[in-house]
C-alpha cells in the first residue's frame, strides 16, 4: 500500500501506476484502486498522527546513533521524541543533530540500543521547537524531579538552594534570595519559649472611689486612703510552650527552558 511518506509535494510527480498514484490517461478500474488506497493511507496516518515519518533511510552507527541523506537538521532537531523501526520499536529523545555530508542524529533512548536491523525513524509532534514558542526559551518553571527534562537546563545556582516559595504581586517581584534563614533551619526543630520565674504584680488603688453613708460624725467608715497591693507567684509558676515547626515538605528544582 501507498503511503503518505512517499508521496510528493509536488502534484505531477504522484502519478505512479495504480494503486500507488494517478498516472495520465489511467483506466477507470484503476482510479477506483488508486482511490481506495488513497482513503487508506490516510487513514492509516491519522490512526498514528503523532509520529512523522518523512522517508528517511536510517544508516546505523552506533548503539545511540544514526546518520540519513542530506541536511536534515531542521527534522531532526535536538529534544524532538523518535521511534526506530528496529527488532523492536524503541523510543528515545534526540540529543545532537549535526550535518557533514550527511546528518548524524545522536539519541537517549528510553531503553535498548540500536542495531543493525533499524529501518526507518520516525519522529514525534515538535513540541520542543515549535514556531508559535508553545513554551519561549528562557522560561523557568518548577519540576518534581531530580534532574531536569530534555530540552531544559537546571538552576545550580547555590545561593537559590534551601529556599521556601513567596507569592508575590507583580509590584512586589524581585529576583534573587530574600530573607536569611535557610527553610531546613527555620523548619526542622522544636522551640520552646518559657515564662519568668517568682515575679511580682503591684496596683495602687485611689481612696476617693469608695463610696457609702457617713456616720454621726460626718466621716465615712467605707473610706480608704490611697494604697497598693502586691501580689507575688511563686518560682512554681514558670511553664514552657513548646512549637514543633518541623513542617513536612517537598523537593522541586527550578530549570529554564533551552
Amino acid at each position: 500500500m501507498s503511503d503518505i511518506k512517499s508521496w510528493s509535494t509536488t502534484a505531477a510527480s504522484n502519478n505512479s501506476a495504480a494503486p500507488d498514484g494517478f498516472p495520465e490517461g489511467m483506466a477507470p478500474n484503476g482510479l477506483n484502486d488508486s482511490s481506495r488506497e488513497l482513503m487508506a493511507s490516510v487513514r492509516t496516518w491519522y490512526e498514528d498522527a503523532e509520529w512523522r515519518d518523512f522517508g528517511d533511510t536510517p544508516t546505523r552507527t552506533g548503539n545511540t546513533t544514526f546518520t540519513v541523506p542530506g541536511d536534515q537538521t531542521g527534522v531532526y532537531k535536538v529534544g524532538r521524541r523518535v521511534r526506530c523501526a528496529d527488532s523492536s520499536t524503541l523510543y528515545g529523545v534526540i540529543t545532537a543533530s549535526v550535518y557533514s555530508t550527511v546528518t548524524t542524529v545522536t539519541l537517549t533512548l528510553d531503553s535498548g540500543n540500536l542495531s543493525a536491523s533499524l529501518t526507518g525513524v520516525s519522529v514525534g509532534l515538535n513540541l520542543s521547537n515549535d514556531p508559535i514558542g508553545l513554551i519561549p526559551s528562557g522560561t523557568v518553571m518548577l519540576f518534581y524531579q531530580a534532574t531536569a527534562p530534555t530540552g531544559w537546563t537546571k538552576n545550580t545556582t547555590a545561593s537559590l538552594n534551601d529556599h521556601a516559595l513567596r507569592v508575590v504581586t507583580s509590584a512586589g517581584w524581585t529576583g534573587g534570595t530574600n530573607g536569611s534563614v535557610a527553610f531546613s533551619t527555620a523548619f526542622t526543630s522544636a522551640y520552646t519559649t518559657s515564662s519568668n520565674g517568682a515575679h511580682t504584680h503591684t496596683g495602687t488603688t485611689n481612696g476617693d472611689g469608695a463610696t457609702g453613708g457617713v456616720d454621726a460624725f460626718g466621716a465615712n467608715p467605707f473610706a480608704s486612703p490611697t494604697h497598693t497591693h502586691t501580689f507575688t507567684t511563686a518560682s512554681n509558676g514558670a511553664h514552657t510552650h513548646t512549637t514543633n515547626l518541623a513542617v513536612k515538605y517537598l523537593n522541586l528544582i527550578l530549570a529554564s527552558k533551552n
